[in-house]
């Protein structure tokens, strides 16, 4: 039975929605729906709207952004985007205990709560109050996820929350440390892709990407250790893609996977028949520069059979252009289905984006 996509990105790639980082000037162009706005605003644009809102104590904005939650706390709110970005550009002069009753209030919606958090962080308060709140189970799970995301928490505060929760803060934490120091990251997921015994489908998940992300900005080294932590590795991920019963495991082992540009690793999710055709494509769009590398030092064309398969099942531009100059230079012979799958790339291949490689 295949494995089926069902939403690759769900978790590593997603993030919270901060309704306070869109600039008032920008909200012209997000507005995607009709806005009910107090006819005391009537005519005035959204910068307008957000300097009176300034003017008013810090109490009755929120007040007010709390009744406008209640009816629609979308992002595609425009009034509610407006009043966000002027709770956080006035002076609040709310302290520490203010800030923290405010954001485990239950009344407080989405979007005042990432706002709070980040006048909380960029008043440089102590993250302790932060950090425990963390461990409150009154706490909803959206608004921890939050306080993970945007109150700035250094590397190591980071590592405690990644080791203390086996839920959905246990991803966030691990995004931020894989992005500003992947040694970490690999430290951090070493002792779970050792053990994947028990462990929670989140906690996989962050071990995954915190290792995806540590081989990917490491492609250089030929260390015989190195090599060999990498293939076991490959090794862990490709048992969890095959035996977890949740999809979205399966999914993003997967996409570490495809993250680490491993040619043996590329080749087998190509021509697995246990890899559906959008997981193929995502293998293929993220193992651009493994594929042209691969047909660089190709010397016959079993050498580049996968890629061919590849191109079948996704052509793309360049690779099909580095094809054309391995025949025209000899290094592979063409033959039929060789030429055939130029002319296909040629006629229907799609512009590489090298966004995913180092």
């Amino acid at each position: 039975m295949k494995i089926a996509k069902k939403c690759l990105t769900t978790i590593v790639l997603g993030t919270c929605f901060v309704f306070s980082a869109i600039p008032s000037s920008a909200y012209s162009g997000i507005l995607r729906k009709e806005v009910e706005i107090p006819r005391k605003y009537a005519g005035m644009s959204m910068d307008e709207i957000c300097r009176e809102e300034k003017k008013l104590p810090s109490e009755e904005l929120i007040s007010e952004i709390k009744k406008v939650e209640k009816i629609d706390s979308s992002a595609e709110n425009t009034y509610l985007l407006t009043m966000l970005a002027a709770l956080k550009e006035k002076d609040t002069h709310f302290s520490k205990g203010e800030l923290l009753q405010m954001i485990q209030d239950p009344e407080t919606g989405n979007g005042l709560n990432e706002t709070l958090v980040q006048i909380y962080a960029d008043e440089n308060l102590d993250r302790k109050g932060l950090i425990q709140l963390l461990d409150n189970d009154n706490i909803d799970l959206q608004k921890k996820e939050t306080i993970v995301c945007l109150a700035q928490l250094s590397q190591e505060e980071l590592s405690d929350v990644f080791e203390k929760h086996d839920n959905i803060l246990s991803v966030r934490a691990m995004q931020q440390i894989a992005v500003n120091d992947n040694k970490k990251a690999i430290q951090l997921a070493r002792p779970i892709l050792n053990n994947v015994k028990g462990q929670s489908d989140e906690k996989l998940i962050s071990a995954c990407l915190g290792a995806a992300s540590y081989y990917e900005n490491n492609t250089g080294l030929k260390i015989r250790s190195f090599e060999l932590e990498k293939k076991n590795t490959i090794g862990t991920m490709k048992k969890i893609f095959l035996e977890s019963e949740n999809d979205l495991v399966k999914d993003q082992a997967f996409y570490a996977m495809s993250r680490i540009c491993d040619y043996d690793t590329f080749s087998y999710m190509i021509e697995s028949d246990e890899v559906d055709f959008d997981l193929k494509v995502t293998a293929i769009e993220r193992n651009i520069g493994k594929m042209i590398e691969q047909i660089e030092k190709a010397s016959s064309k079993k050498d580049v059979q996968v890629i061919l398969k590849a191109m079948k099942l996704h052509p793309i531009c360049e690779v099909g252009e580095q094809l054309q100059k391995a025949v025209d230079s000899g290094t592979i012979t063409s033959d039929k289905e060789i030429a055939a799958t130029i002319d296909y790339v040629k006629n229907e291949g799609l512009k590489g984006v090298y966004k995913y490689e180092k």
